[in-house]
């Protein structure tokens, strides 16, 4: 394959690259438009779960052994905003 075989696949790849960042924006756009239509007990409901299978797989991870994700999931800001303003949350 000779200098300029190689040079066009780069750009090749550098416009699918760009075709793909361009889909990817969209994409996401349209996700968060899809998101804010919803409602907030449906919202509230998906971050639970987040949440929820957050915690399960860093469970999963101690008790295989892993050491702690670093940085860790949750920052202290994050832990202490919780505590106080959802006491009445399950551990």
């Amino acid at each position: 394959m000779g200098s300029a075989d190689m040079q066009e696949d780069s750009h090749a790849v550098e416009r699918e690259l760009a075709l793909d960042a361009t889909e990817f924006v969209r994409q996401r756009q349209s996700d968060e438009v899809e998101l804010r239509s919803l409602s907030l007990e449906v919202r509230g409901a998906m971050i639970e779960a987040a949440c929820r299978t957050a915690a399960e797989i860093l469970r999963s991870r101690i008790n295989a052994g892993y050491p702690a994700p670093s940085p860790a999931p949750w920052p202290p800001s994050t832990l202490d905003f919780l505590s106080k303003h959802a006491p009445h949350g399950r551990t």
